[in-house]
């Protein structure tokens, strides 16, 4: 079984993308914007993303083309969080105690709208949720609430748990405060969050909703004795960029520091769901705001170029995403929280 979930535990960590065998990093979580529950016949006339480290904020227009009156069904999926990848992984989440570890928030003409919360685990295809149920135990991953909740059982409860397979011992590195010791347990499932509503959109009419939440930020430092070049490539890094962190590199040797030369911070962001509306994006605009006017900024998506000191934009019509969007970001400061 540990066999198994490390096997899973790997995969997600392939597949987040942010890794190298010569850092030590951090994970980075994709989400991404608000999918339909159902089939439906509303367009996104307009989206306009806001990224930054710490906040990213969307504002939608969606309009139904229709002769007929829609109720749509909103979704948010947050990214699913692995149990055994919270242990054996640095993640820095947003909320560390909470499901909505993202601080996910949706409202309209400035208003929250209360939406119904959903939380599920999962194991691959499998919902173990009705089993923690009957055990009395939430779905939560999140070490502290996680462990919180076995200690006030009694310890044959949680020795069967352990035997299921459904928690692993697991000995942290620091002490959790709820244990005041290093020794605990890690969840043997994924928390799988929905966040869903639903809205009445008039025939040929449109409404805005904002959408925000913090991004799960991955990344790890670039130590000036190392060559990432390779790796900076897979974020399509322009000429200038990789002269920039060459001459950083000449400068560094020339002052023998072999220290952190740059620090890197990953950023996911899910496009390609958008897809899941009626017809292309109307209108596509993104705007990524690097904490400072010298880090450096670079992705794949086509067309994002530095607008003003510290603003990187992009403008897109009938925008169909054919990949999801990954972003590097370069700055010589330490990152808050590292």
């Amino acid at each position: 079984m540990l066999a198994r979930r490390l096997g899973l535990v790997l995969s997600l960590i392939l597949m987040a993308g942010a890794l190298r065998a010569d850092n030590d990093t951090f994970v980075t979580l994709a989400a991404g914007g608000l999918v339909p529950n159902a089939p439906t016949t509303i367009r996104v006339e307009s989206e306009d993303v806001e990224i930054t480290t710490h906040r990213i904020t969307i504002h939608y227009v969606f309009r139904n083309d229709g002769d007929q009156d829609e109720s749509t069904a909103f979704a948010f999926h947050l990214p699913d969080l692995d149990g055994m990848g919270l242990c054996l992984s640095p993640y820095v989440l947003p909320r560390s105690n909470e499901v909505n570890f993202v601080g996910f928030g949706i409202m309209s003409n400035g208003k929250p709208i209360p939406a119904q919360l959903e939380v599920r685990a999962m194991r691959e295809d499998q919902d173990l949720t009705p089993r923690l149920t009957e055990a009395k135990l939430a779905p939560n991953v999140l070490l502290v609430p996680l462990n919180a909740a076995l200690l006030r059982m009694q310890p044959e409860q949680v020795e069967k748990l352990e035997t299921e397979g459904l928690i692993e011992p697991h000995k942290f590195s620091v002490p959790l405060p709820i244990l005041g010791k290093n020794r605990g347990w890690c969840a043997g499932w994924a928390m799988r969050v929905l966040y869903s509503w639903s809205q009445m959109i008039p025939a040929h009419e449109a409404i805005e909703l904002t959408q925000v939440y913090s991004p799960v930020v991955g990344g790890g430092y670039f130590a000036a004795t190392n060559d990432d070049s390779g790796y900076v490539s897979n974020y399509c890094a322009p000429p200038e960029v990789m002269r920039d962190i060459s001459a950083l590199r000449v400068e560094a040797a020339g002052s023998k520091n072999t220290s952190t030369l740059l620090y890197e911070q990953a950023i996911d962001f899910t496009l390609i769901s958008a897809n899941r509306w009626n017809g292309p994006i109307g209108s596509f605009h993104l705007t990524v705001l690097p904490k400072d006017a010298n880090d450096m900024v670079m992705t794949c998506m086509t067309g994002l170029r530095a607008t003003a000191p510290g603003k990187y934009e992009t403008q897109k019509e009938d925008f169909r995403p054919a990949a999801d969007l990954r972003l590097m970001i370069l700055q010589k400061s330490k990152p808050p929280g590292w």
